[in-house]
């Protein structure tokens, strides 16, 4: 009972739609094609997270994503939500109907289809006639760019009124022929339908009840990042051709999310108060599928996820913080945390296994002067309040474990930690080392 209070709790919070617009940003940017694009993200981050924190569900973000229009300005400050929809139409440059296809296939569906844009998918039943179809509803809208005294200031949609996606022949590369927008399931939209209205169309058509993929591709995503591992081999390769595991688990689950209203909120509700998902870690070496729901896998955080839990240890990272480079360059705080999350960034779409940390990671968490500024004892910050409130040492070390990695330390860390500290010249020293070892240590860069 007090662990299902505590879910509602964290569900109600800002924290929760917060962490999910930040998620659904990297999905989002981590494939984009048109780079001018990126200095957007912070506003449709700002417009996702307005949107899941008044409860908006799955099926309207995603109609307003696919139906955005108008224009999309760059902020130097605070973003804006404004509008904050359109990043997701603006994110690709040409050829922009078939990016756009593809995407809002891998994205919203979980489903490729970007290997039909030439040819007949060779593994799956995806026809090229299906793949350029489908771009087709993309066929009246065009990227442009905005200039405020010759400045780029933002982008917009420019509407193509009789534009009409063009298909080249395989044989004759000179001769094209005229597309139809028309969904993956072969429904064709209406004809004579204007930009508006064929997107509309579409946006329908990919959040319909009925769609399974559109349900399937939410909860398979939301599973794998509460669970550590996807029903599918691949988290945004879904179809009716590919293996799945766990069938009649994800077959609820999406039953449920669709009676819901994809209610987003309901749906991790259910996971986190799964015994499933309730029981402790298992191991990250442990293909999941050896043990069907034994538990959640560790898998690595994403770099937002990282720096919050640094700034959970350190109780906030001084913006007077500075540090010289080799060109006598100073930098503040909100520098280093650019520099952190950009180089500690990975896609999410990727597998568990394949998301491994690299040098430049490791060299930058041991050595960054501005990180390594917070790990000495002093008489405000958190570590020099646990020593202050902790006498005892090991009293200390259980606290400090449980600060950093969540957890009670083993009886060996207890004996190893213990050991060093008398060896060390003062008890501050010794906790700023265990304080500098735990924070580089690989468990407190994964779930715990």
């Amino acid at each position: 009972l007090k662990r299902a209070k505590l879910i509602d709790q964290l569900l109600a919070s800002d924290d929760y739609a917060r962490h999910w617009a930040r998620f659904w940003r990297d999905v989002v940017t981590a494939r984009l094609t048109q780079r001018r694009s990126m200095g957007l993200t912070r506003s449709f981050e700002a417009w996702l997270h307005e949107r899941l924190r008044a409860g908006d569900d799955w099926g309207a973000i995603t109609r307003a994503i696919l139906t955005a229009e108008g224009e999309l300005r760059f902020s130097l400050n605070t973003p804006s939500a404004e509008n904050g929809s359109l990043f997701f139409l603006v994110a690709h440059d040409g050829p922009e109907a078939e990016e756009r296809a593809a995407e809002t296939s891998r994205v919203f569906l979980g489903i490729q289809i970007q290997c039909a844009q030439c040819h007949d998918h060779p593994t799956e039943h995806w026809k090229r006639t299906q793949f350029h179809d489908f771009a087709a509803y993309f066929a009246r809208i065009k990227y442009d760019q905005l200039f405020d005294n010759s400045k780029l200031s933002g982008v917009q949609l420019v509407r193509l009124n009789d534009a009409e996606h063009k298909v080249q022949d395989l044989k004759n590369p000179d001769k094209f022929s005229l597309a139809s927008p028309r969904f993956l399931d072969g429904q064709a939209a209406a004809e004579k339908l204007a930009d508006r209205e064929r997107r509309q169309a579409l946006a329908h058509a990919v959040t319909n009840p009925d769609n399974f993929w559109f349900a399937a591709a939410y909860v398979n995503r939301v599973w794998n990042e509460l669970m550590g591992y996807s029903f599918y081999p691949h988290v945004d390769d879904l179809g009716p051709l590919k293996p799945v595991r766990l069938p009649e688990v994800l077959t609820a689950l999406v039953g449920s999310f669709q009676a819901s209203g994809y209610d987003t909120r309901a749906l991790i509700r259910t996971i986190a108060n799964s015994a499933a998902y309730q029981r402790q870690l298992a191991p990250n070496s442990a293909p999941p599928n050896l043990a069907p729901l034994l538990g959640a896998r560790s898998k690595r955080l994403r770099p937002d996820v990282l720096w919050d839990s640094l700034v959970h240890v350190f109780g906030k990272i001084e913006p007077g913080a500075r540090f010289h480079t080799g060109g006598g360059v100073r930098f503040n705080a909100s520098f280093v945390e650019g520099r952190f999350r950009a180089e500690f960034d990975f896609d999410p779409s990727l597998d568990v296994e394949e998301v491994n940390g690299t040098l430049p990671q490791t060299l930058f968490l041991m050595n960054n002067a501005t990180i390594n500024k917070h790990l000495p004892v002093t008489r405000t910050s958190v570590l020099g309040r646990l020593l202050r409130e902790h006498a005892d040492d090991r009293a200390a070390i259980a606290q400090l474990y449980r600060l950093t990695l969540a957890r009670q330390p083993t009886e060996r860390e207890q004996a190893r930690c213990t050991s060093y500290i008398a060896e060390a010249a003062t008890r501050d020293e010794a906790f700023a080392d265990l304080l500098w070892a735990l924070i580089n240590s690989t468990e407190f860069q994964r779930t715990r």
